[in-house]
């Protein structure tokens, strides 16, 4: 099954800052089955998109797998951290980039599935947990008077389990697991800009 990625008009004119010299370190070091040419292309249209380069016509797929992640709809703007989490995305999947006459295809013979759950719980079934646990968490994030994340990674694996606690509106609280890099791209993905209802999928979640 392919997923066409979406990466929506630029709201501004003027090119957002991405370090191209650290995602190709980043291939390199944590991505080295991914092809230069896939971050070439990925460069051209984020030229393309700011107007730096002559529009012509372009395509991300990922080869998808149904599941609760990623999301069926893969919407991507041009920041860093979000082109990262495609390349993530790639490496875990596989799939196709062209752009004018260049092209790149991804295979994986054998897809890297993420670990990533995440459900609305009841305030009790935390205050139940808290009284129930002494541990410390080991990543905490926190948008003033808004929302909380907290993780902690749980011994002997290499998931994160995490607590989402949103301290205005209807004080909704979510309970989650995701591996640790998936994780640490999506809090990557929070701090450039991107909502938590978005990056976590809490707007698919009843």
């Amino acid at each position: 099954m392919k997923n066409v990625v979406n990466f929506p008009k630029p709201k501004r004119s003027k090119p957002r800052l991405v370090d191209w010299a650290r995602i190709e370190a980043l291939r390199q070091q944590q991505y080295a089955q991914i092809p230069a040419k896939a971050v070439a292309i990925i460069r051209r249209i984020h030229q393309i998109e700011y107007g730096c380069e002559e529009r012509t016509e372009w395509n991300v797929e990922i080869n998808f797998e149904p599941g609760p992640y990623p999301p069926e709809t893969i919407e991507s703007s041009l920041k860093q951290t979000d082109i990262i989490w495609v390349l993530d995305l790639l490496d875990r999947f596989g799939g196709e980039l062209i752009c004018g006459e260049e092209f790149c295809t991804i295979c994986r013979p054998q897809i890297r599935l993420p670990a990533f759950w995440i459900k609305r719980v009841d305030p009790e079934i935390l205050l139940g947990m808290d009284a129930n646990s002494a541990f410390l968490f080991d990543h905490y994030f926190e948008a003033r008077n808004y929302w909380r994340i907290l993780g902690k990674k749980l011994p002997d694996s290499d998931l994160i389990m995490i607590n989402i606690r949103f301290l205005a509106d209807d004080g909704r609280r979510y309970i989650g697991f995701a591996d640790s890099r998936t994780f640490s791209l999506l809090l990557d993905r929070i701090e450039e800009g991107t909502s938590i209802e978005k990056a976590l999928q809490l707007d698919q979640i009843c």
